[in-house]
């Protein structure tokens, strides 16, 4: 798997949802679980850690196997932006790894497949460009627009693919509920008929994502991306650890036996 297909860039956006949004900004954890649609069964638990460090965010997201057990992690830091912020992501399944980081005062993206050493270009952040879950700022920013049934564009970060690439932003019409704001993600482009879309719902009292639908990038053990819906129930939750040990431990190579 030494080239992500084209497809592989919506996976990529699965990790948009895992960043608080606006109701959850002052929130120190909470939890998401991932299902499949086809047959409602648990695939995976997601959760996430906010911890404020020398006047900047850094987000640790562990992804874990049904049983709880973390097998990837996902650390954020906003400091270089919020939209688009420096990440790293692991996946210790496969040992697959991508992010952006800041080497000498210029953003440089990186991917590294199993078994492969590790690419990387300097990029240039395109004016509200984002990168992972960077999306939650920019969805803050394009509410209004959004919520008024107008589209947007957004460049997104495809670490895969050491660039951005055109998404089209676009509410829902009619919205079905009037407590939610559901739009649809698709790519700006000619090839974007072999990707499917994704789809977000959130509230509107709160503007908190409450459920993504779409590919996700957590794979099955055949390293295949498949479909999820990830809920992101409104209810409190006990962190099992603190930021700083979420930020550490130990990532498991297997789900199951």
């Amino acid at each position: 798997m030494t080239n992500r297909p084209i497809f592989a860039v919506f996976a990529g956006l699965a990790l948009i949802c895992l960043v608080p949004c606006v109701a959850r900004a002052a929130t120190d954890y909470y939890e998401g679980e991932a299902f499949s649609p086809d047959d409602g069964r648990l695939l995976y638990h997601e959760r996430h850690w906010a911890q404020r460090q020398a006047g900047s965010m850094r987000r640790i997201t562990l992804f874990a196997c049904p049983d709880g057990r973390p097998f990837a992690r996902r650390i954020l830091r906003e400091g270089a932006g919020a939209a688009a912020p420096d990440f790293d992501f692991e996946d210790a399944r496969d040992g697959y790894r991508e992010g952006l980081r800041s080497e000498g005062g210029k953003r440089v993206a990186y991917t590294q497949a199993p078994g492969a050493r590790e690419r990387s270009a300097v990029v240039q952040v395109p004016q509200g460009g984002v990168a992972d879950a960077g999306f939650d700022a920019r969805m803050r920013e394009l509410w209004p627009q959004l919520a008024a049934g107008r589209a947007a564009n957004v460049a997104f970060l495809i670490p895969s693919r050491l660039a951005f690439y055109d998404f089209h932003v676009e509410p829902e019409r009619p919205q079905p509920n009037p407590t939610q704001l559901r739009v649809r993600l698709r790519m700006d482009a000619w090839y974007a008929f072999v990707a499917p879309d994704i789809r977000l719902v959130y509230d509107t009292a709160d503007r908190r994502l409450a459920e993504f639908s779409g590919l996700s990038t957590i794979r099955d053990d055949r390293g295949r991306y498949r479909k999820v819906r990830i809920s992101f129930p409104d209810r409190p939750a006990s962190a099992p650890m603190s930021a700083d040990a979420a930020a550490t431990a130990p990532l498991g190579r297997r789900c199951g036996r």
